[in-house]
């Protein structure tokens, strides 16, 4: 009896061993602890013998939430997600992943439905796309852009052109990295939805584009650094007529002149 006892505990003294230690070719994505979760380009936490990332909320990052052990940008509306995602259920979720995701005459690009206009080269396309695989693109990246956020978007609420608390975070990351580029010129395009006249929609995007310019001029940017222009209601990101996408078109962005 002893000596079945003292065997006993002596294979429980070793599976508690392999349980903190883990079990020999346990690699990633298997594991026992979260130490194994965790590489040169990989974090995360082990969650019932797979590294996940994360398990709870503190896992993540601030402003994001843990769900299905993913961490995502919480949301109350889609103007809380870039332009690449939507707000679903209180978390941002890619708008697509495939041109099956999309409507009728669009493809995904970027996780983003685009309407399909095709091309030759790049002339064929309005300002701020490119011709990709002979479709307009919408330009993300520049190659002549800094590592800094020199690009950026500011959102603005119905008929309003002050810049809100999200859009200052926007505009002074942009001058930080201007003022650290002085080479840097910028061009800064006002947007509206498409509500009211082309004429006054013209005159709330040139407003919208002068407060963006207005608030970097005022961080130490100079004004020759900057030009503007207002597109109106005439080049929304979003074609859909309700309140979610009328809050995506009114804008400034804020890009890279070549």
């Amino acid at each position: 009896m002893k000596n079945k006892f003292e065997f006993r505990l002596f294979s429980l003294i070793i599976l508690c061993v392999f349980w903190q230690l883990g079990c020999p070719g346990v690699g990633y994505p298997n594991c026992k602890t979260d130490s194994q979760c965790k590489t040169d380009d990989k974090a995360g936490v082990c969650v019932f013998g797979k590294c996940q990332e994360c398990a709870k909320d503190a896992d993540c990052a601030d402003g994001q939430q843990c769900k299905d052990n993913m961490c995502m940008q919480s949301c109350n509306s889609d103007i809380d997600c870039d332009f690449s995602s939507h707000c679903d259920a209180g978390f941002c979720k890619s708008n697509c992943d495939s041109d099956e995701s999309c409507a009728e005459g669009e493809f995904c690009y970027n996780n983003h439905c685009m309407t399909k206009v095709t091309c030759s080269d790049s002339s064929d396309c309005d300002d701020g796309f490119t011709c990709e695989s002979s479709l307009c693109v919408q330009q993300t990246t520049m190659s002549n852009a800094p590592s800094c956020q020199a690009e950026g978007v500011v959102f603005f609420d119905f008929d309003k052109y002050n810049i809100n608390p999200s859009g200052t975070a926007t505009l002074d990351a942009v001058a930080l990295c201007v003022k650290e580029n002085p080479e840097l010129k910028l061009l800064i395009a006002g947007h509206t939805d498409n509500r009211g006249t082309t004429e006054y929609n013209m005159s709330l995007g040139e407003r919208r584009t002068k407060a963006a310019a207005n608030y970097l001029t005022n961080m130490g940017v100079d004004l020759s650094h900057l030009r503007v222009i207002s597109y109106g209601k005439e080049k929304p990101l979003d074609l859909a007529d309700n309140d979610a996408a009328w809050a995506k078109n009114r804008r400034s962005e804020i890009s890279v002149e070549k």
